[in-house]
């Protein structure tokens, strides 16, 4: 018996040892052959104010619940900024496994500038009236981000080492300009017609572009596409602008390491991004990219199972235009290049999707 014992021990720890030693080897396999972090495309709405900002009643638990109806994975909160002397701050939610909250404020400087800024560090400065621009350096050390908004009052602007980007659409702008759009809007709103009331918005942002790719040359500048969601814009006792429909109009995608607060920062400082309007058609899957190898090229691919006119722009100069589901363009010479995506929508061509800058450089052009 204890020699049968034995020998069956012997073999069961040869057998142990052989599948423990398999296991490694299979688990190192899984280790070489998978990503540390697989970086992934999210999507979100950036500036959104609630019941913090004296101009809107809007709560946070809406905010999440159109947020989450919407299929978001990010909101970013930009209230504005000083407060009241007698109001309380109350902080942002913590993150659910389905929607991470970034904090952060808006802030007018000298009645004129707009900035967003964004992250933890901008909401715990001490804002003081006539001193917004000492607030932004504060936020901006500490690592907030820095966003130029609303350019249609951007003249002048020149401070371009305070801002880490721009804010390339402005649905609150874009509704009241030119006010010849009003009537049209509370035609279709008593029509109760959402989209068409929210595609009468939409206008190409050519001055946000001018303004942009003129600073682009000086300083790599990233771009977000501004909700400035506050539900609070009633026409004929309708609320045309609940949550729920700005978040559907225009989001800001970023390509982040993971779903969370950390990696979302680091994507809108320095990630690959682009603004779209999926309220035209779903923008889950765009991208822009150069590729290196011999001879380069640059390639841009459009959302699944759609097709658009892709415009490809060097330097602020349209160099080409194709009508399909993807464009590639060989040896590209030096410069900044972005591209524009417009979809066809019944009789008119709206602009759907804007790419963030793509700089090439001498060696990447050889």
């Amino acid at each position: 018996m204890n020699a049968w014992h034995n020998r069956y021990l012997s073999v069961a720890r040869r057998a142990r040892d052989t599948v423990c030693a398999r296991g490694a080897v299979a688990a190192a396999l899984l280790l070489t052959l998978t990503p540390a972090h697989a970086a992934q495309w999210l999507r979100g709405a950036i500036h959104v104010h609630s019941s913090r900002s004296f101009d809107s009643q809007g709560t946070f638990e809406e905010i999440s619940k159109a947020a989450k109806k919407t299929g978001l994975d990010f909101i970013v909160l930009s209230d504005h900024v000083p407060i009241k002397a007698d109001d309380i701050w109350v902080t942002a939610p913590d993150d659910d496994p389905d929607l991470v909250w970034i904090d952060g404020v808006e802030v007018e400087v000298d009645e004129k500038y707009h900035f967003l800024a964004i992250g933890h560090a901008a909401t715990i400065v001490d804002w003081q009236k006539g001193k917004e621009l000492d607030g932004l350096r504060a936020a901006k050390r500490e690592g907030a981000l820095i966003f130029l908004d609303h350019l249609e009052d951007a003249r002048g602007f020149s401070d371009l080492d305070l801002i880490d980007g721009i804010e390339l659409y402005n649905t609150h702008a874009d509704l009241f300009t030119p006010a010849i759009k009003l009537p049209s809007l509370v035609f279709w709103s008593m029509k109760k017609n959402s989209k068409k009331l929210w595609l009468g918005i939409l206008d190409p942002p050519k001055r946000q572009l001018a303004y942009w790719q003129k600073w682009s040359t000086d300083k790599d500048l990233k771009i977000v596409g501004g909700n400035d969601a506050h539900q609070n814009v009633r026409l004929w006792g309708k609320q045309i602008d609940p949550y729920e429909e700005s978040f559907k109009f225009v989001n800001t995608f970023v390509k982040a390491a993971a779903k969370d607060r950390r990696s979302i920062m680091t994507a809108l400082r320095s990630g690959p991004s682009y603004v779209a309007f999926p309220i035209l058609a779903p923008a889950d899957g765009f991208e822009m990219t150069l590729h290196e190898e011999s001879p380069t090229y640059i390639k841009i691919v459009l959302p699944p199972q759609s097709s658009g006119k892709i415009r490809l722009i060097h330097d602020n100069v349209r160099i080409k235009e194709h009508e399909g589901d993807h464009l590639i363009y060989p040896q590209p010479k030096p410069g900044l290049y972005r591209a524009e995506v417009w979809l066809k929508h019944k009789k008119d061509w709206n602009p759907w999707i804007y790419s963030a800058a793509l700089r090439v450089g001498e060696k990447d052009a050889q």
